[in-house]
């Protein structure tokens, strides 16, 4: 009977990996979530990435191996809204062309920040979304 046993646990992860490798779609779309969830909550929620992440995280606890790489894609989603948003409202601020240099200076230098910031703290609320998962969830 443990033979049985042991070739049910066999197929059960054979399954488990085999629904796990579908091409990443569970994946991206586990990071979409996330992304849309910093996008949404970044003007009302401090360190909003690491929020996205960690719901990536979590989704895709039961996937992945790393938490750390959902919520990195997560922020790096999360982060193509963000740099088409910051250059606009620059933009607005700054018509005159004399000030084209100093604006694509801050863009720069925020852009830099941004994708630390987005990518950073998505990878780290998706180490935190896979711990609070497998810790406290069955």
């Amino acid at each position: 009977m443990e033979h049985r046993d042991e070739s049910r646990d066999e197929a059960a992860d054979d399954e488990a990996k085999k629904s796990g490798d579908d091409g990443g779609s569970s994946l991206l779309l586990h990071a979409l979530v996330g992304a849309i969830v910093t996008v949404v909550t970044t003007p009302i929620v401090p360190f909003a990435p690491v929020l996205g992440g960690a719901i990536s995280g979590y989704l895709d606890a039961d996937h992945g191996e790393s938490g750390a790489k959902v919520g990195a894609i997560s922020g790096a989603i999360a982060l193509v809204p963000l740099l088409v948003i910051v250059p606009l409202l620059l933009f607005v601020v700054f018509l005159e062309p004399v000030f084209a240099i100093g604006v694509l200076a801050i863009v720069a230098a925020i852009a830099a920040f941004l994708l630390v910031y987005t990518i950073g703290c998505g990878a780290l609320g998706g180490v935190a979304g896979v711990y609070i998962k497998r810790e406290y969830v069955e």
